[in-house]
């Protein structure tokens, strides 16, 4: 887990996939985050504190799971697949010049 540093605020569009094909767009404001150990800039927090966990790249994929109602009304399980991307890299001061 990295500590992290949030940064300045910025806003993001998401869209939401349905079963029946309709897609629907979102606005919303947030802040960017940034690994303080290795100074990789992210657009949610949770990338930017487990960014060591995946040893500082710059890019994963991120998987989740969710389900959508069927036209018969049952529920089907659906795997999402989205590739995250570092917004930037800033640099990271070495500890000495911090103190």
């Amino acid at each position: 887990m990295s500590t992290t540093t949030r940064r300045e605020r910025t806003e993001r569009g998401t869209m939401t996939h349905y079963y029946d094909g309709h897609v629907e767009e979102a606005s919303y404001a947030g802040f960017l985050w940034a690994c303080d150990g290795c100074g990789l800039v992210w657009e949610r927090r949770h990338a930017a504190e487990s960014c060591a966990d995946r040893e500082h790249r710059h890019r994963y994929v991120d998987v989740y799971w969710g389900q959508v109602t069927g036209q018969g009304g049952q529920r089907i399980p659906v795997k999402r697949e989205y590739e995250r991307r570092a917004i930037r890299r800033e640099p990271v001061l070495p500890e000495e010049a911090i103190a």
